[in-house]
């Protein structure tokens, strides 16, 4: 599978653990607040640790790529690409 075709497809599975996460938060009756910063941070933590379990060398223009998705997901928020 080439880089960018993985990278395609971490995409979408990101995007999917998202939405399953926002839903299953949505439906508690007591979100939890955290900040917008933290949740960024958590996401790429979470993204970068998801990607070399699958093998895949997570390198600055990876993380690049997955800042742009977090952006994305989380407007508020500022994910470090360290």
């Amino acid at each position: 599978m080439r880089l960018r075709e993985q990278i395609k497809a971490l995409e979408l599975r990101a995007e999917k653990l998202q939405l399953e996460a926002l839903e299953s938060l949505a439906a508690t009756e007591k979100a939890p607040a955290i900040e917008a910063g933290r949740v960024a941070e958590n996401a790429m933590t979470n993204l970068v640790h998801y990607a070399e379990a699958e093998g895949l060398d997570v390198n600055a223009e990876i993380r690049s790529l997955f800042a742009a998705v977090i952006a994305a997901a989380f407007p508020g928020g500022h994910a470090s690409q360290g």
